[in-house]
């Protein structure tokens, strides 16, 4: 019974957690969106709404098509809906690619969590955001389903960012 139970602990604790979500916008361009989320102003605003602080961009200067890695690094204390554990102030550091025309690469790393995200911008009848997301590594105490709130989260932002951009 007590190997089952360090399994179990062991296999939810190491184990790779995948969660997509879709973010719907009313853009009709998947250009005008890519090159939007393309822009400093973009992270400088998301940075805006995380209330970050310290940044640092490496390479300083911003390669506005995204086709070399962009890495920001900022202290933050993350807030998160609907998870009822506070979070101190901590260093987060992003990594960002765009992989093609309609992809973004990037990576999110803290002291509690590092994650991918895939992000797609694909279009039917408007432009959507389709975010494949995968938990590399995290703290036992902070269940995986963090990143499912986190990415509501970050839709809840993105939503206050194109309000201030358009």
């Amino acid at each position: 019974m007590g190997f089952l139970i360090f399994f179990l602990f062991i296999n939810l604790t190491y184990s790779k957690y995948v969660y997509n979500h879709v973010i719907k916008t009313d853009f009709t361009s998947q250009t005008d969106l890519i090159n939007i989320m393309s822009s400093k102003q973009y992270y400088e605003y998301y940075l805006e709404e995380v209330n970050a602080f310290d940044i640092k961009y490496n390479p300083k200067k911003w390669e506005k098509n995204l086709n070399t890695y962009q890495t920001i690094d900022y202290k933050s204390k993350p807030k998160i809906s609907l998870f009822p554990m506070k979070f101190p102030t901590i260093n987060i550091v992003q990594k960002w690619i765009k992989k093609n025309n309609h992809t973004f690469n990037g990576n999110i790393k803290c002291s509690f969590i590092d994650f991918d995200l895939n992000i797609e911008i694909k279009k039917n009848e408007t432009v959507y955001i389709d975010i494949e997301s995968k938990i590399n590594s995290k703290v036992f105490i902070i269940p995986s389903k963090v990143l499912n709130f986190a990415l509501m989260d970050y839709e809840s932002i993105f939503n206050k960012i194109m309000k201030k951009i358009k």
